[in-house]
Order: C-alpha cells, then structure tokens, then sequence
C-alpha cells in the first residue's frame, strides 16, 4: 500500500520544498535490479532549470543545502549522491509500505550537507566534535571524494534509521537546536462556550462561539395551582449546551426574535418588543406561556399555565432562545479567531564508538574469508546505532501509552472449543476502536496507525486470512520489521524486544502509535544534526588498527501535550494459544 511523500501536512516552507524537489528527482531516474540508475548530465540539468526558474512557476525553490551540496562535487559525485536518497526512498518504501515524508527528505539533505566543507567552516563542527573531519583539513589530491562517500552513507543511514511514525526536524548547526513549531488555534475573546485563549482544534472544536445565537434554561419557581414561572437570563458566555452564565453582564438582544421551547418543541415567542407569548398542546393538556424579555439586559420570565389542573412536571426543561445585537452595539465586539504558534526547542545528544582490529585478525579474516574486518564492524556499529534509537523511541511510547490502554480477555481456555483463534482475534477490534478513539480525542487529530507485537501475537496475525491481513513481502528477521497491513488500515510491525512488548506464556501485549497528518503532531521526535563520522586511528602499542564513529541526533518525546498522547497499549490475559 503505497503513498506519496506529500501526504502528511507540512507548515514549513523549506520542508514542503524538499519534498517537493524529491518527486522532481524522481521523475530523472529509472529502476534496476540493484537499484537506480540516474544520468549525472540529467540530474545536473534537472537541478539548474529548477534553480534558475522562479517558485511561481515550477512551485517550489531548490533547497539550498542541496545546491551546496552540488557546488561541492563533481557531477558524477553528485550523481552519486540523488542516487543514493532515491536508492534509500526505495528501501525506506520496502521497509514500510510508503515512500518518505517531505521531513524525512529534508532530514536527508541536511545530513548529507552537514558533510560539506561549507557545514565545517561555518559551524566549526571539528572543534565541536572534538574530531577533526575527514576532509576539512585533509591534503589528499580529491578530498571532495571522501566527502561524497560521507554523504551518500549519511543519506542512507537516514533514511534507514527513521520509522514512519516519527516527525524529523531540520536542525541547527549554527544554533545547536531544532525547532518544533506547533499551530494551533484560539479564542480570541470570552464568548459562548470559549474562553479568551481556549483551545479550538480537534475535539475542542464545534461548541457555540461565532452564533450569535444564546439559550439559558429557565430556573423553576414555586408552582401557584397551576402555573409556574421560570426566570433567567441571556448573557454572552454559553457556560453549557442550554445554560448561559447569568453573571456574565448584560447583553443586548435583536427585538422580536426570543423563543421559547418546552422539552425542545416551540412553545412561544416574542410576539412584540419584550413580550412573549404562545401555547403548546401535549396530548390532551395545553401549555400556555406568557411572560418578558428585557432586550437590553437579556433577563427573562416566563409562566407556564397548564389547562384542566397540574401544572408543568418539575423534569420537564423550559428554555428560551434569543439572538444578540451587534448591530446597534458598536462596543459589542464580534468573537473573533487567532492563529497560535508554539514553539519547542530540542538538543541532540553525542554518540560515540571505537573499533579495534587486531593485525593477525585482519589478516586471517582477509585471506581466509575474504573479509575487512573493520569495514564489516562499522556496518555492525551503525545497523546496532539504528536499531538502539529506534527502540529508544519506542520505549518512550511505551511509557505515554500507559495514559491509555486497556485489557483484553481473550479467553483461549473457554472459547477454543468453539471458536478459532482468528475469530477470537475479531473480538478485539472493540478495545482497539476505543483505544483508538481516545487517542484521537486526546491528540486532537488522529488515531491508532502502527502495532508493534511479539512473536505470539505476530503468529497469529500472520495465520490471519488474507481478506483480513496483507503480508508484506519481507521474510521474517531477528530485529524490528514491517509485516503488512491488517483490516486495510494499520501497519503491523515485528518487535522482538520483550521489555517493550511484553509477553510470556499466558499473556501478550500490542503497543499502537497513531499517525499525524499534521507531521509535527507526531509523538515521537527525531532530528539529525552531524552525519555519522568514520576515522581511522593510529595503531596502538599492540598493533592494533582503530576505528572511531561519531554522530550527533535526538529522539525525543513531542513537547508538546497532546501530541504526546499518540499512543495506546492493549494487554491481552489468557492467549496461550501455541
């Protein structure tokens, strides 16, 4: 099931750019068995007709980073390096079902600039780091080679380090942060169901705000035979569904338009400038309602007269409706909507790692086997620096999905003689809609996209019908993969690792993450400052070659509240189903 890269909602113009450049890119290359296969000379055109026409006219600018990426290296090299971010658009879309986001493109173009000589000069990142770069200060006759391979691992890394369900800020290298920039909206003014500054996305959405109209729930006085007068008063804060805050002051009404309604059936009206009157028959007893409405203050009084004795039913509500009068009130301001923006600051954090080979280990691993057994261990140190961020972030989610999660009783003892284990499986869409429901509440914008389970559970979903689940493709690993889509709406992934998805001989758990359209909604944060850096250090004393890695990323909670809660667990109790 495979989606565009501008699917997910972006409000940074650089970002939608990115992405946008990207689908131009791939309009350049062609498939082959091991990959694509790009002409240097075309993606060298494709990239000066684009800088040189104007946003107007192609929609997009040409992402800067990318230019100096290009001003760099040679057109071979920079050929090198689009054929790697589309070389890992095609594993990002295998690994996952979908092509990469516009964030995780612009993710992919910062690391790789980070590599440039450009990134060094201006952000000092040698003396950062601590590690001089490969080829900041390097003699060698072709130094920018280096500097593409950098890139071209860079760019791979990254796309093979994010999981969909995360948000990829671009970072800083100048201010040392990335920026989370978070719109949302509010009320501009107290009024009806809002408070100035209230919240008026997702669920906050919809209560009574631009109406001009108001309704309060008439407080029943003391019955006198058979008529029973209710009193209130319009005011301009809806304080709930039928009731307006009677302290609230007063507040000018349009003249003949206040209604009355009993158990919500018209029962009256303002037949005349502050007068009301009108009748309402319920099976054999007719309701008569006389009574005012002061159009200047908004206070009201109606009585209700019941025909033939007994008066009105105390649980009966009597409400009246009235409409306020901007009009003729130049000092009566209209509700009004502000667009709000709130900003959260991230800082990346060091990675660090040393491999040493032993001369007669290289040796023997060479001729024997035909293996670097240095080369071999850096692949080892980024694979498990990929792996260990991915399960860092998914730790976090465990501990937020703790605000919501439920229990499932699978009842495999009780229900296997009548029921398989698929059919049980079904049972569980009840807690899972709810789960999902309350997250999309909670967040405001979405809910459940991603389950991760264990083996257990990956058995069963796996034995599933195909009209129910559709297998990836990819054969089963030892780490985290995608293993395809269930009911035609959630990615199901594989976690191997029991602290997070715990599991044992009786019982199982799902950890659900849900997907932001609006990408910086997403629970979880990533953000790439300096792509991984691989030096060769001089032998120790026991002869020992040395190699150091270094990179500098994030993974972070989202800072802000609600789109923390983008995720949900279910405990499932008796699935001794092996």
């Amino acid at each position: 099931m495979t989606t565009l890269s501008g699917q997910r909602t972006f409000y940074s113009q650089d970002t939608k750019n990115a992405g946008a450049f990207f689908d131009g890119l791939r309009s350049q290359f062609k498939k082959t068995d091991l990959g694509v296969a790009l002409d240097s000379a075309s993606v060298a055109d494709y990239l000066n007709t684009t800088a040189n026409q104007s946003a107007s006219v192609i929609g997009f600018n040409v992402p800067e980073k990318m230019q100096v990426i290009r001003d760099e290296l040679t057109p071979e090299q920079f050929s090198s390096v689009c054929s790697a971010m589309l070389d890992g658009a095609i594993l990002y879309e295998r690994e996952h079902g979908c092509l990469p986001s516009a964030d995780v493109i612009e993710t992919a173009i910062a690391i790789a600039h980070s590599t440039t000589r450009e990134a060094e000069l201006k952000y000092k990142l040698a003396s950062s780091s601590g590690i001089a770069l490969d080829s900041a200060d390097s003699l060698s006759s072709d130094p920018l080679a280096i500097q593409a391979n950098r890139a071209v691992t860079a760019i791979l890394s990254s796309f093979l380090s994010l999981p969909p369900f995360v948000v990829s800020l671009p970072y800083d290298l100048g201010s040392n942060q990335a920026k989370l920039a978070m719109l949302s909206h509010q009320a501009g003014i107290d009024n009806g169901q809002y408070a100035a500054g209230a919240n008026m996305d997702g669920a906050n959405s919809g209560n009574a705000y631009f109406s001009s109209d108001r309704i309060d729930t008439g407080t029943r006085g003391t019955p006198s035979g058979n008529a029973v007068a209710y009193t209130g008063k319009i005011t301009r804060i809806q304080s709930s569904l039928f009731a307006c805050d009677r302290n609230a002051g007063d507040l000018p009404l349009l003249k003949g338009r206040a209604m009355v309604y009993i158990n919500g059936q018209f029962a009256g009206k303002e037949v005349s400038p502050g007068v009301i009157s009108g009748s309402l028959t319920v099976g054999s007893v007719t309701y008569t309602q006389s009574g005012t409405i002061n159009n200047t203050t908004g206070a009201f009084t109606v009585t209700v007269t019941a025909s033939g004795g007994g008066a009105l039913s105390s649980s009966v509500p009597v409400r009246v409706k009235a409409i306020i009068d901007y009009e003729n009130n130049d000092s009566l301001f209209p509700p009004s909507l502000n667009v709000h923006i709130d900003t959260f600051d991230y800082f990346a954090s060091p990675w660090r790692g040393i491999v040493q080979v032993s001369p007669d280990a290289m040796t023997q691993m060479s001729n024997e086997l035909g293996i670097d057994p240095a080369s071999q261990a850096m692949v080892a140190v980024n694979n498990q620096m990929g792996n260990e961020r991915h399960y860092k972030a998914l730790s976090m989610v465990m501990q937020l999905a703790s605000q919501n999660s439920a229990t499932f009783f699978f009842n495999w003892t009780g229900r296997q003689a009548t029921l398989n284990a698929a059919q049980i499986f079904m049972d569980m869409a009840l807690p899972v809609n709810s789960l999902s429901q309350q997250m999309a509440i909670d967040t405001m914008a979405y809910g459940i996209k991603y389950w991760y389970v264990g083996i257990d559970m990956a058995a069963l979903i796996m034995a599933l019908p195909n009209t129910m689940f559709k297998p990836s493709g990819l054969m089963p690993r030892a780490g985290i993969y995608w293993m395809g889509t269930l009911m035609g709406i959630y990615e199901v992934y594989f976690c191997p690792n029991r602290d997070i998805v715990v599991e044992d001989n009786t019982s199982t758990s799902i950890l659900f993450i849900g997907q932001a359209a609006e990408a910086a909604r997403s629970p979880i944060v990533y953000a790439d400052a300096v792509a991984p850096i691989i030096l060769q250090l001089g032998n120790t004393p026991n002869m020992k070659r040395g190699f150091t890695v270094y990179q500098r990323n994030l993974t972070e909670v989202n800072l802000h509240g609600p789109s923390s809660k983008g995720c949900a667990s279910l405990q499932i109790t008796d699935f001794s189903v092996n």
